[in-house]
This record gives structure tokens, C-alpha cells and sequence, in this order.
């Protein structure tokens, strides 16, 4: 713990460097991202692209610097008793026992991937979008099966075969007038609950230690917000790229 708090101290201290040399636009990026996300322009070009990219790597390290009093503050829990349950289901510690070699292609490839599909692809509201978004999530929920079905997992599945239904029966022009009026609490629901998704990485969860356990998964909702950003501002492609490296690191850390 001692080592990841001098590792965020010093994206701290390097984040202040960098927003200073960037006039600070990225704080208008997530001022924009968070207020009204459907009327972000997306860019076209590779090169820009690439400089937005580089903005959402910026974005974490602003978002990892929060996290500093919010880890001393789990040290501050876990010394007064309310310990943090042991990892299992899902987490990257389990999928690296079980799958070995092949951990790999699930971590950093499909994990992601279908993660994409469900939680970043529907937030440009589209008929095909939600369709694609619905499927993917129902396929992906059976395949956490395998890491033993958990309640979280089976509302989801409630949740995305509706999503599915009015997918199909919704015509354009009510998706059109969904899209205008309800995309900032779709990008606000869909990182809550890619959030709460991975509580399922935890063995067990208990009353006490759930707060504990949302507080130590703050980083994930960061890495939601940016690959959020990247789907508007870029494209799903660069979300998906995202996403990926993030797993990358994790993988090499945990492997």
C-alpha cells in the first residue's frame, strides 16, 4: 500500500507539470464530458486522434491523484478493523490461476472488449448500438458464469434483455428524442454500474466492508470515465485501445 501511495504522489506532483503545459484543457474536457456529453464534437483525423488519447492518459493521472487522500482513507478503515474481503470471482488474481497461458487473450483481449460493447458502444444511442450493446453483455454475463453466477450478474442480464426488448420495439424517432435528452444519464449510469460490476471481483461482500470495497475500486471508474471520453470525443476503437493497455498493465502486475 505504502508503495502504490508514493506511486500516486509522484502522478500528483508529475499532473501538475503537464496541466500547466497544457493551459489546462483537459479540465474543460471533463467539464464537458460530465455537463453535456452529446454535444461533443468527435474528431476525424488519426492525428487528432492520437492528441486525444493523450489528453485521456492525463485525465487518469488527474483522476489517480484523488485518489491519494482516498487511499489514505482505506488505510485509515482497514487499521480501525473493517478489512477488505479476500479477491476471487472474476478478479485478474483468479483469471491468471485458472486460465494460465490463456490468461492473457482473456484480460487484455475479450475482457475488454466486450466490456467496450456493453458499457462504452451504447453511449452513442443508436438502435444497432443498443441491440449490440444488449447481446454482447447477455453472452458476456454467461460467461461469468464459469467464475460462479453472482446476483450482481443476474441483474444485469434482467436489465440488458430489457434493454434488448425496447432496443428492437423503439422506433427512430424516440430513440432520436432519447438520444438528445438522456445521453448524460446513460454516461452516468453506464460507469455506476461498470463500477458496481466489479465488485464481483471480491470473494464475498459484506455490509460493513461494502463501502470499502467501492472506495478500492476508484480506479476502475476512472479508467470508465477516460474510455467514456475516448467513445465521445474519438471513437469506439480508441476506448476499446484504452481499455486494453490499462488490463495490460494490471496483467503484467498480477502475472
Amino acid at each position: 500500500m505504502e508503495i502504490r501511495f508514493n506511486i500516486f504522489l509522484f502522478h500528483a506532483l508529475y499532473f501538475m507539470e503537464v496541466a500547466y503545459i497544457c493551459n489546462m484543457e483537459i479540465f474543460k474536457d471533463l467539464y464537458n464530458l460530465f455537463s453535456h456529453p452529446q454535444e461533443i464534437k468527435p474528431i476525424v483525423s488519426l492525428k487528432d486522434g492520437i492528441s486525444v488519447f493523450g489528453k485521456a492518459i492525463l485525465i487518469y493521472l488527474l483522476l489517480l491523484t484523488l485518489y491519494i487522500p482516498i487511499s489514505i482513507l482505506i488505510l485509515f478503515f482497514r487499521k480501525i478493523g473493517f478489512e477488505l474481503p479476500p479477491y476471487g470471482g472474476g478478479s485478474m488474481q483468479n483469471i491468471v490461476s485458472i486460465y494460465g497461458q490463456y490468461a492473457f487473450c482473456v484480460l487484455v483481449i475479450i475482457g475488454p472488449l466486450f466490456e467496450e460493447l456493453m458499457f462504452r458502444l451504447p453511449l452513442i444511442i443508436k438502435r444497432s448500438n443498443l441491440i449490440t450493446a444488449s447481446f454482447c453483455g447477455i453472452v458476456y454475463c454467461c460467461f461469468q458464469f464459469l467464475f460462479g453466477w453472482s446476483f450482481l450478474f443476474f441483474i444485469l442480464t434482467l436489465v440488458l434483455l430489457i434493454c434488448l426488448i425496447i432496443a428492437v420495439t423503439l422506433n427512430e424517432s424516440k430513440i432520436n428524442s432519447f438520444r438528445i435528452h438522456y445521453t448524460k444519464h446513460v454516461f452516468y449510469c453506464s460507469n455506476i454500474i461498470f463500477l458496481l460490476l466489479h465488485l464481483s471481483n471480491f470473494a464475498f461482500l459484506e455490509i460493513r466492508t461494502l463501502f470499502i470495497c467501492i472506495l478500492n475500486l476508484l480506479p476502475v471508474l476512472f479508467l470508465s470515465i477516460c474510455a467514456s471520453y475516448l467513445r465521445f470525443k474519438a471513437g469506439f476503437i480508441y476506448g476499446v485501445i484504452w481499455h486494453c493497455g490499462i488490463n495490460f498493465l494490471f496483467y503484467l502486475v498480477h502475472s
